[in-house]
Formats: structure tokens, sequence, C-alpha cells
């Protein structure tokens, strides 16, 4: 982790209270900035805000958690850890991907069922198929 100078003295004005500013926000406090944040919406979380009418209330955030390491690595940095703000629960499929045509594509975590899945719509030989999918599970883990 990069050690941040001391700002004690200083103000900072963070633009944005989504992930990004939040976190900006929280690593300049931590180095003892006097840390504003300023959103434009009528509550913090910017993508991962909801929407409250009527007596709903709708999940306006991410569907994926994409780079759990960046948000264990952020919470670390305090001495926490996301289970002490949050409980994940894999999904099967993760989301469902509907194409004009009518057909449909389940995604999951199987990283070689995916490969598979895609070859209908993919006919590029299985080697550059499998490079796609090789970043995504370089950042992912089973749980």
């Amino acid at each position: 982790m990069y050690a941040m100078s001391h700002l004690s003295g200083t103000e900072v004005l963070v633009v944005g209270g989504g992930f990004g500013g939040l976190s900006a926000a929280c690593y300049l406090a931590d180095a003892g900035a006097d840390v504003h944040v300023l959103e434009k919406n009528e509550q913090l979380g910017g993508r991962a805000s909801r929407l409250e009418a009527d007596g709903f209330r709708f999940d306006m955030g991410p569907s994926w958690y994409l780079m759990p390491d960046v948000f264990e690595r952020f919470f670390a940095y305090f001495g926490r850890e996301p289970g002490d703000y949050y409980d994940l629960q894999r999904l099967d499929p993760h989301y469902r991907i509907f194409f004009k045509d009518g057909d449909r594509l389940d995604v999951n975590g199987d990283h070689d069922e995916m490969r598979e899945s895609s070859r209908p719509t993919n006919p590029a030989p299985a080697r550059p198929s499998t490079s796609i999918w090789r970043p995504a599970s370089a950042t992912t883990r089973r749980r």
C-alpha cells in the first residue's frame, strides 16, 4: 500500500460520492485532510444507489461484484473486511443476456462452460476464445 503524506490542515473537495469519490475521501481523511464530498444526487453511492418510491425500494446499483480484491484491499487498509458491512450471495446464473433473435445466454462463474457456450455465436477456434476468459479468471475467485 502506498503511504500518503500527512495532510493535516489541508482542505480537500472530492466531487462525486460514488465508489471512487468515497474511497478517495476515506484515504484522504486517513491522511489527515479535512475532506468535503460533493454529490449531485440526493444520496451517496453513485451507481450503487437505490430508489425508493411508493413504498418500494429499487436497487440501482451494479449487478456484478467485479474485482473483489479491490474491495478487500480497501477495507483491509482500514483494518476491516467487506463482510463487516455486507453479505454476498452467489447467483446462478450471474445474469442472463437476451438477444434480439430470442436466443439467450446465461452467464455463470464456470469459465470452461462459458467458453463452450459462446462457441455457437463465436466460431473462432478454442485458443482465442480461451484467451478472452483468462483475464476474468485471473481476477475472480470461487468462494
